[in-house]
């Protein structure tokens, strides 16, 4: 997308802080006029006080250069959202891997991040990545423009969804914020900033774009070379990846003590029988081998990394809900892009054109570190944002995927979620 500043947008500025200081700009006006994007779609629902409007914003003349966001945010007594001078303040939440705006609104038996966070006041935007909602059909055939999604696309994207937030709240800025590919894209923007503004503050959960060390930027060198050749080959996303540990998961619901095709896929005969010989593991087995026990790069995104905090014997998860998890996995993409997968792993090697300019920045950022995901290694990336104000949340316990899925995470993660984006 070019860094153009539309005549549109201009007048949408001009008269909005010449007429109108109570106004609030809509999409729609936003996209009026704007050869950026255009509104195709206005869906809302309104329960419990709070309005979710999901926007599907159109950029370009296939049918494809589309994506949607969610708005979450306090409702008036027309259903509406409030007026922004009623509220705190806009954040935008970009997605894990694979993942969606669900990431933020998984609320089995209860209330979730996003509404805890609009409750507040806060308006909170949540982005849907291009494939969300994609059925493996519908990825085939769009085969050759997501291989054009890349880290840019989707900085690109929530810069849209940034602009609205800014135009809606009279020149405010957002936040931004997000866990793991979610913390990297938002890294990723902090570098790319828009024209007429700058993010107010960033929340990094546990995700990088950055190692020092050089033993791996060598290993991840492989993986670089390897997403990159796939990213110019016929197929140009990953269907794999997320089919596997969806199907995993609910094999382990369905029949723990069976063996299936997902768990000899996932960890052949990785298990001994009482002679120790190597045998095909349960589905139980198997889906704790595979959350809780460290991956290997470049397999992995990090040394030690673990999706879930537990252990194989006996199988137990320490913080991980089932239902939360049941709600995570059920939201996976069908398909990723491959671009964005070499775009990461790329960076992991040390050289980055998503982190060239973190320098410039110096808001306040909020890093949210596992002490088995990313965590203890998000340093190197947030050494190059030097002149941030950088505060950090530490939860030792936690794999990686508990952020978003541990039973107790409203006691431990959300209310400092929700101070640091209220904080001025």
């Amino acid at each position: 997308m070019k860094k153009v500043i539309p005549i549109a947008l201009f007048t949408l500025i001009a008269g909005m802080a010449i007429y109108a200081p109570m106004a609030q700009a809509s999409p729609e006006e936003y996209c009026e006029g704007n050869n950026e994007c255009e509104v195709l779609f206005v869906e809302s629902t309104v329960q419990n006080n709070i309005v979710k409007r999901v926007v599907t914003i159109k950029t370009g003349w296939r049918a494809n250069d589309k994506f949607t966001y969610q708005r979450t945010v306090l409702a008036d007594a027309s259903g509406n959202p409030l007026p922004f001078t009623q509220l705190e303040g806009a954040v935008v939440l970009a997605p894990g891997g694979a993942s969606s705006t669900a990431m933020y609104d998984l609320e089995p038996g209860g209330m979730s991040l996003i509404e805890y966070l609009a409750s507040y006041g806060l308006d909170v935007y949540t982005y849907n990545s291009r494939t969300t909602g994609m059925n493996g059909a519908q990825c085939l055939l769009a085969n050759n423009i997501i291989g054009e999604w890349g880290m840019q696309r989707y900085v690109d994207d929530v810069r849209i969804i940034g602009a609205i937030a800014w135009l809606t709240h009279l020149f405010q800025a957002p936040a931004i914020g997000g866990l793991s590919l979610g913390a990297m894209v938002s890294i990723a923007s902090l570098n790319d900033p828009p024209i007429l503004w700058n993010w107010r503050k960033a929340a990094i959960m546990d995700g990088t774009l950055y190692y020092a060390d050089p033993d791996l930027q060598a290993v991840y060198q492989i993986a670089c070379d390897d997403y990159t050749q796939k990213a110019s080959s016929g197929i140009r996303y990953d269907s794999l990846s997320y089919l596997l540990l969806t199907s995993l998961w609910h094999a382990y619901l369905d029949n723990p003590n069976g063996v299936s095709i997902w768990s000899i896929g996932a960890c052949e005969q990785s298990c001994l029988d009482e002679e120790n010989n190597p045998r095909y593991c349960t589905n139980d087995e198997c889906m704790h081998l595979v959350a809780t026990q460290p991956q290997q790069p470049p397999v992995a995104e990090a040394p030690d990394y673990v999706y879930l905090a537990g252990q194989i014997n006996p199988n137990m998860l320490y913080y991980a809900d089932e239902d939360l998890m049941t709600a995570a996995v059920d939201q996976f993409n069908t398909c990723e892009p491959y671009l964005l997968m070499s775009n990461y792993y790329c960076c992991f090697t040390g050289i980055c054109e998503f982190t060239d300019n973190l320098d410039s920045y110096d808001g306040d950022i909020l890093a949210v570190k596992t002490g088995m995901g990313f965590g203890p290694h998000m340093d190197d990336n947030l050494d190059l944002l030097e002149n941030a104000n950088i505060q950090e949340l530490v939860v030792s316990q936690y794999g990686h995927a508990d952020v978003m899925v541990a039973a107790d995470q409203d006691m431990t993660i959300w209310p400092t979620l929700r101070d640091f984006f209220l904080a001025p």
